[in-house]
């Protein structure tokens, strides 16, 4: 088996393709505790962090759901819960009993954002609470439903993303919904808006590290990959595509070949 992946590696390197970097956040909308282990096994060397999406891990089998957060702390890779139960518990006023379930479960990250409710988020309040729960925070760009990112508005969204980078978020994250239609930097079409992400780069000073693209489409993930390059980090990726995306960012797969 080493043999093997030695001979692949080496072959790899003949053919210009770079050493493998986890640039892709997979997120599992409700897959069931099998499936998610069997591509942890296949891709986890391929994954910055893992997000388990919407609100999904409060309504399964508690049995599925401890069973599946065992499975995934069996990897160094950091467990994100999604942006959508933390909207509701802030519009509910129990944001800390949402903080103190989340660490209870085992998520590392929370996802903080404003895309389908309107009530004021307080950053300083949810910093202490994840130095008190001692969880990390990323803040999330973009309105669900209210189509796409205005370049006439986005400087306001940017300077609220950088106050929060700058109060330690990990990550900026920009929203896509599962459809990447009329929604962030896509247009009704599914088309990059590239004067959008433009913008977005420039007040970023072109810096990746920080920046998390929601892609859950193909032809998302194609172009962004395309416009952006390869170091761009994709979130909301389904299991069963990962590999692909990423021969697409290598160059392996027909539509990227140069």
């Amino acid at each position: 088996m080493i043999k093997n992946e030695q001979l692949i590696q080496e072959y790899l390197s003949k053919i210009g393709i770079p050493a493998t970097t986890p640039l892709l956040i997979p997120f599992d909308p409700g897959y069931d505790p099998n499936t998610l282990s069997g591509h942890l096994e296949q891709s986890n060397h391929l994954m910055k962090c893992f997000k388990i999406s919407m609100a999904t891990w409060m309504v399964c089998d508690i049995g599925s759901l401890e069973k599946k957060m065992h499975i995934l702390k069996k990897y160094p890779i950091p467990i994100i819960a999604g942006g959508g139960p933390f909207e509701i518990a802030n519009a509910k006023g129990v944001v800390e009993d949402y903080f103190h379930l989340c660490k209870s479960i085992g998520f590392d990250i929370i996802e903080v954002s404003n895309g389908f409710t309107d009530n004021a988020i307080d950053s300083k309040y949810i910093f202490s609470l994840a130095k008190d729960y001692d969880v990390r925070i990323q803040y999330e760009i973009g309105r669900k439903y209210e189509g796409t990112l205005d370049t006439g508005t986005l400087d306001k969204q940017i300077n609220t993303g950088k106050s929060w980078l700058d109060q330690g978020a990990q990550y900026i994250v920009i929203e896509a919904l599962e459809s990447a239609h009329n929604v962030g930097i896509f247009d009704t079409d599914g088309n990059l808006i590239s004067k959008v992400v433009d913008q977005i780069l420039k007040a970023f000073n072109n810096n990746f590290e920080n920046l998390v693209f929601e892609a859950p489409t193909k032809s998302s993930q194609f172009q962004l990959i395309d416009y952006l390059g390869e170091k761009v980090i994709l979130s909301n990726i389904r299991l069963e595509e990962i590999l692909r995306v990423h021969i697409y960012r290598l160059g392996l797969h027909s539509k990227s070949f140069r």
